[in-house]
């Protein structure tokens, strides 16, 4: 049994959001809210970007997550702790070999020597949810086993609700809360985070974008094995390759890469327009280029279904973006989100024209 935690998880999460407050980072957090006041009873020295991440691992899955999302958020995040954040995008501290064997064995009911030839301890990657190794099956393909951590969906579920009641406050009571919406965004996150816990869903999501990129000769998805994979266990073919934010200038200079450039954005127009699914988690670690310049798309755990009107008004405000109609392409924006008690509509469609003459 684990040993009790010295503090609540209130006063863990209260901690962290004080520490950082000044930064930036959580500035719309209330000081004051009585689910932080234990928090603010102890001395909380200010904290610095590499410091912020191993406190958001050390929070776990529904922290080290929402950190991967500020790591490409550079209007919500000061630039110092972006450099930071951008080490969880795939490299966050991995958890013992022993305890992703026994999800293995567990999930798929044989013993992992009876179903792989080799399988390699040390993990490919780890981040939020899962770990990734390299092994090999019986029959000599290379292969990658994604494993979900364990035990980590009752504690995800309090962490979540434990925010919505924060992010309820933020909203009602601070300037940046009433702007931002931050219920909203815990909501989604919530329904999109406790959907990505079951990798049938993820299983459903490569089939159907391997289809969907099949008249793209750069890009593919991974094939995956069902007979290797459950709701908590996904193994598919191996993918080698680099993540784009690492190729290296000669390799650049060689392949300018913009055919590839190009593809992925047609893909995406096609997602959002044609389709209505895209991948919604697209950091940097989530794509991988091969040495023939073919592009993975990894990680399709957590996609946005988009209905028909949305597609719709979205397509109005690209093409009024493009054409230069900024009064137009501020219509479709107001059409598209949430009017807030604050909002200044007059002040959006000048600012917003403005923007889209330059």
């Amino acid at each position: 049994m684990d040993e009790p935690r010295p503090l609540s998880r209130a006063v863990e999460i209260g901690r962290v959001l004080l520490k950082y407050r000044n930064a930036g980072v959580f500035s719309s957090v209330d000081p004051d809210d009585p689910l932080l006041q234990d928090a603010k009873a102890e001395s909380i020295p200010e904290g610095k970007p590499e410091e912020f991440v191993k406190d958001l691992e050390a929070l776990g899955p529904t922290f080290i997550k929402i950190g991967q999302g500020l790591s490409t958020r550079p209007d919500f995040v000061p630039q110092p702790y972006i450099d930071a954040l951008e080490r969880m995008q795939d490299d966050v501290a991995p958890i013992p070999f022993e305890q992703i064997r026994e999800v293995i064995e567990s999930e798929l009911g044989v013993r992992l020597t009876k179903m792989f030839a080799t399988f390699d301890e040390t993990p490919l990657a780890a981040a939020s949810l899962a770990q990734v190794h390299s092994a090999t099956l019986r029959d000599g393909r290379a292969v990658a086993v994604k494993v979900q951590r364990p035990n980590i969906a009752a504690g995800i579920r309090d962490d979540l609700d434990l925010l919505a009641s924060l992010a309820g406050k933020a909203d009602r009571f601070s300037d940046v809360g009433r702007r931002v919406g931050f219920a909203g965004w815990v909501s989604e996150f919530r329904k999109s985070l406790i959907a990505e816990l079951d990798y049938r869903s993820e299983a459903d999501n490569l089939e159907t974008f391997a289809t969907h990129l099949a008249s793209y000769p750069h890009l593919f998805a991974p094939k995956f094995l069902p007979d290797f994979s459950t709701a908590h266990v996904l193994t598919m073919e191996m993918v080698s390759g680099q993540k784009v934010t690492r190729l290296s200038e000669l390799r650049r200079l060689e392949n300018p890469l913009t055919e590839v450039a190009a593809e992925l954005m047609r893909a995406y127009l096609d997602q959002i327009f044609v389709h209505g699914l895209i991948q919604a988690d697209p950091h940097p670690g989530n794509f991988l280029l091969t040495r023939d310049n073919r592009l993975a798309l990894l990680d399709l755990g957590m996609v946005a279904h988009i209905p028909p009107r949305m597609r719709d008004r979205l397509l109005k405000l690209m093409l009024a973006t493009v054409d230069g109609r900024g009064e137009d392409a501020a219509e479709s924006a107001i059409a598209l989100g949430t009017r807030l008690e604050d909002f200044d509509e007059a002040g959006f469609v000048r600012d917003n024209s403005q923007m889209v003459a330059k």
